[in-house]
C-alpha cells in the first residue's frame, strides 16, 4: 500500500520530561514541519485528549508520573485507533516485548540519536498501521461475503473456467444431495437430467463464454436419482485484464412454484367460475354504489330546498332587525334595543346553522376547517343560556349555568367559538323541546387538561335501544309526523363531527322518563384538537357527520 509522504500527520505525545519533550518537538520541526504535536504529560491527561481526539499517532512514555503509559494500548487495532510508539529510558529489548505484546508498533528509547531518528520512525509506523488495517478490513469483507454466501436460501457453485467446481455452499447440498467433498471438482453436469436438448447447453456455453449472463429454467436430477425445477444464473467472473477465470451459478428451486402452476392450470373452470362471480360481484357493488350516489343526490336536493324556504325569511329577519336597530328618526327603547339585538343575534346564529347544512358536501369531503381564537367560556355559555331562556316554557321549567371556578379563573380557551356555539345552541335546543317541566342545567369545568360541559334536564329521556342511533344523520328517536318537536335530524350528527374536529368527544346517557344529559369533552389544548383533526381525516371521508 503506497502512502503520500507529503500528507501532514497529527501526533500525540504523552512525555513528562520537559527536555525529552522539546528534542522531540525539535526533531519534527526539522524533519516534518508541516505535523502537528498535542502533548499531555500525564496518564490522566492523555486518557482525556485520546478521548476526544483521534491523532495520526501516538507517542508515549512508558513511565508517566501518575501510571502506566502502557495502559493506553491494549486493543487499539480492534478499536480502530491509532498506532503507538512506546519510549522508554532502559534498554530497548527489556521493553519491546512488553510493548509489542500490549499493541504498540514500535519501542525507542530516549537517546539523542533515536529521538532524531524520531519522525522516520513514526512515519514508517503510520505506513505499517494502515497497511495492517487495510488488510484487517480486507479480510473482514471477505470473510463477510464467504458467509454471506454461505447463508444465502438459493444454492451456489463457484467453478474455474473449464467449468470444474471449486465451491458450494450449504444450500446447493440441500437442493442436490451432494456434499461438498461430493461436489468439489466434479463438472456441474452431474446433475444433468437428460430432460433437455443439447441445443440448450450449445446455447449457454455460448452466452457466458461471451462474456454474458445466462439465465433460464433447468430441469435437474438430485444425487438420489429425483428431478427438481430451478431458475438459474450464471455469471462470468474476470480478472483486471477481461479474462474469464470463474462462473458463478446460482440456483433456486422452484420445483413448488411449478407444482402450484400446474394445480392452476388443472382447475382452469373454477377460476372461470371465480371469475364470473366476481363479476357479478362488482355489477352488483356498481349498482349499489349507483343507488348511493341517486340517494345522496335526493339528500343533496332535499337539503337545498329546505335551506332555501329558511334563509329567505331569516335573511329578511337579520336586515328588519338591523334597520330598527340603527333607526336614527325613530330610536328603539332600551329594552326594546335590548330585545332587537336578541332577536338579531338568534337569527344569525340559526342562518350559520343553515349555512353549515347548505355545506354539507363540503363537511362531507372534509374540507370543514376551524377557525381558532381565544374563547371566554363562561361569557359564551352564559349568552347561549339567555338566548335559551325566552324558549322555556314559562313557570314550569328553570334554566340554571353552573360554572366551575376552574373555568372562571383559567386564560381563555383557544378554540372555535362559531362552532362551540353551534354545539351548546343545539344541545340546549334539545333539552328546551323535550323538558316540559323540572329543570335544565348547564355545568362547565376543566378536568385533566379537559373542558368539559355537561347539559342535564328532567325532559322526556331516550331509550337505551335509540342511544347508538341519536349521533346519525338525519335520524330522530321520533321520526312520526304526530312527534313532539320538529327538526331535520342533522343537529346531534352536526355536534358530533364537529366535537370530532375539535379532538374531542360528545356522549350521552338516559333514562325514559327520568332525563337525558349530553357530556362534551374538549381538549383545553388545542395542539391536541388540530392532530386529533388531522387523524380523523380519513375516517372522515366515510363519516361525514358522526
Amino acid at each position: 500500500m503506497q502512502m503520500n509522504d507529503s500528507v501532514a500527520h497529527s501526533v500525540f505525545l504523552a512525555e513528562a520530561e520537559d527536555d525529552v519533550a522539546d528534542r522531540i518537538g525539535r526533531a519534527f520541526a526539522s524533519a516534518k514541519p508541516d505535523w502537528g504535536i498535542v502533548r499531555a504529560s500525564t496518564l490522566l491527561e492523555a486518557r482525556s485528549v485520546l478521548s476526544r481526539q483521534k491523532p495520526d499517532l501516538a507517542i508515549v512514555d512508558i513511565h508517566l508520573p501518575d501510571g502506566d503509559g502502557m495502559t493506553l494500548l491494549p486493543g487499539r487495532l480492534e478499536n480502530g485507533q491509532c498506532p503507538m510508539i512506546v519510549l522508554t529510558n532502559g534498554a530497548v529489548g527489556q521493553a519491546l516485548g512488553a510493548a509489542l505484546e500490549a499493541g504498540a508498533i514500535d519501542c525507542v528509547v530516549k537517546s539523542i540519536e533515536s529521538i532524531q531518528a524520531l519522525p522516520q520512525i513514526a512515519e514508517r509506523a503510520i505506513r505499517s498501521w494502515a497497511y495492517v488495517a487495510a488488510r484487517e478490513k480486507a479480510e473482514q469483507t471477505i470473510r463477510l461475503l464467504a458467509r454471506a454466501l454461505e447463508s444465502v436460501a438459493n444454492g451456489v457453485i463457484i467453478t474455474d473456467c473449464d467449468a470444474c467446481i471449486e465451491w458450494v455452499n450449504p444450500a446447493f447440498s440441500r437442493l442436490t444431495g451432494f456434499t461438498p467433498e461430493e461436489a468439489i471438482g466434479q463438472n456441474p453436469r452431474i446433475l444433468k437430467s437428460d430432460v433437455h436438448e443439447d441445443s440448450l447447453y450449445r446455447e449457454l456455453w455460448q452466452t457466458i463464454l461471451a462474456g454474458s449472463v445466462w439465465f433460464g429454467h433447468m430441469v435437474n436430477r438430485r444425487k438420489d436419482g429425483t428431478t427438481y425445477h430451478e431458475e438459474m444464473t450464471i455469471t462470468p467472473i474476470c480478472d483486471a485484464s477481461g479474462n474469464t477465470t470463474h462462473f458463478v451459478a446460482v440456483m433456486q428451486d422452484i420445483s413448488e412454484r411449478m407444482q402450484v402452476e400446474q394445480a392452476l392450470r388443472k382447475n382452469t373452470w373454477a377460476l372461470q367460475t371465480a371469475n364470473r362471480t366476481l363479476a357479478q360481484a362488482i355489477a352488483e357493488a356498481e349498482a349499489a354504489c349507483r343507488e348511493a350516489e341517486r340517494a345522496n343526490r335526493v339528500k343533496s336536493e332535499f337539503l337545498a330546498k329546505m335551506s332555501h324556504e329558511l334563509r329567505t325569511p331569516l335573511n329578511s329577519i337579520i336586515g328588519f332587525t338591523e334597520l330598527m336597530i340603527q333607526d336614527t328618526l325613530d330610536p328603539p327603547s332600551p329594552k326594546r334595543a335590548t330585545r332587537l339585538e336578541k332577536v338579531h343575534r338568534n337569527a344569525g346564529n340559526l342562518l350559520a346553522l343553515i349555512n353549515d347544512i347548505l355545506d354539507l358536501s363540503k363537511i362531507e369531503a372534509n374540507r370543514l376547517t376551524l377557525d381558532l381564537a381565544p374563547v371566554d367560556v363562561g361569557h359564551v355559555l352564559e349568552e347561549c343560556v339567555e338566548l335559551a331562556r325566552p324558549l322555556l316554557r314559562a313557570g314550569t321549567v328553570e334554566l340554571h349555568l353552573d360554572l366551575h371556578p376552574s373555568v372562571a379563573q383559567a386564560d381563555p380557551w383557544m378554540g372555535d367559538e362559531l362552532r362551540f356555539r353551534q354545539i351548546i345552541t343545539n344541545l340546549l335546543g334539545n333539552a328546551v323541546k323535550f323538558t316540559e317541566a323540572g329543570r335544565i342545567t348547564v355545568l362547565a369545568r376543566i378536568d385533566a387538561n379537559e373542558l368539559m360541559i355537561e347539559v342535564h334536564d328532567t325532559g322526556i329521556g331516550i331509550a337505551a335501544e335509540h342511544l347508538d342511533r341519536i349521533f346519525q344523520e338525519f335520524e330522530q328517536v321520533d321520526s312520526s309526523n304526530t312527534r313532539r318537536a320538529s327538526g331535520t335530524g342533522l343537529g346531534l350528527a352536526i355536534c358530533k363531527r364537529l366535537c370530532r374536529l375539535m379532538g374531542g368527544r360528545i356522549g350521552v346517557r338516559s333514562t325514559v322518563g327520568v332525563g337525558t344529559c349530553f357530556t362534551v369533552s374538549l381538549p383545553w389544548c388545542q395542539e391536541n384538537a388540530e392532530h386529533k383533526q388531522q387523524t380523523d381525516a380519513g375516517e372522515a371521508v366515510l363519516d361525514a357527520f358522526v
